[in-house]
């Protein structure tokens, strides 16, 4: 029977293995949203925004208060309550210094992106929702768009060797995006490993 013959492959189409391929693919980006959905919910109105986040040595605002306070733009830390702070120090661990107990001050010393060095007194409260979106919405946004691209792209022309790489392509660089301020430590060792996993295949 040759009436197939020609025809776009649809997914129903595919082998079990190409299907099974497929649901781990989906199933991978969709766990990376559910970690960081779980991750923002029991942040907001629970833990301690310090208003700041390093990545190693360059520091952003992670509330509007903040970037208003004067490091909107952010810049190049130097340090936190008069400790230096080094190049060792990640997005993913507690800089030196730092005072995470809600209703604390945190004084930064940084030089702003303008080159204009600057000393900044922050006051630590909980996220909020619209630190989430003000700090993370965008990233997080990206990631989503990432996979949802690359599962839209696979399901209009599934199983061709392109609708792969982009499904692949989609998927783990969605999820790095997705998980990447989630810190690194025992109490989110599930998003742990999904980062390393996702940025090692990504990198």
């Amino acid at each position: 029977d040759r009436r197939g013959a020609g025809r776009p492959m649809r997914m129903r189409d595919g082998s079990p293995g190409q299907r099974a391929l497929f649901a781990a693919l989906a199933a991978f980006g969709a766990l990376g949203l559910a970690i960081t959905a779980a991750d923002t919910f029991d942040r907001v109105g629970r833990t301690a925004n310090p208003g700041f986040l390093l990545d190693y040595l360059a520091v952003a605002p992670t509330s509007r208060e903040a970037a208003d306070a004067g490091l909107r733009g952010g810049g190049r830390i130097l340090r936190i309550n008069g400790e230096p702070i080094g190049p060792e120090v990640h997005a993913r661990m507690a800089p030196p210094g730092l005072r995470c107990t809600i209703g604390a001050t945190n004084t930064i010393d940084f030089v702003h992106r303008s080159g204009e060095q600057r000393s900044v007194t922050l006051a630590v409260r909980p996220w909020t929702w619209a630190d989430v979106l003000f700090a993370e919405g965008a990233t997080d946004l990206i990631g989503v768009l990432f996979w949802a691209v690359a599962l839209t792209g696979f399901a209009l022309r599934p199983y061709e060797t392109g609708s792969w790489a982009l499904l692949a392509l989609g998927t783990f660089a969605g999820g790095t995006l997705m998980t990447m301020l989630i810190p690194l430590d025992d109490a989110h060792w599930w998003s742990a490993v999904y980062f390393l996993i996702a940025v090692g295949v990504v990198v």
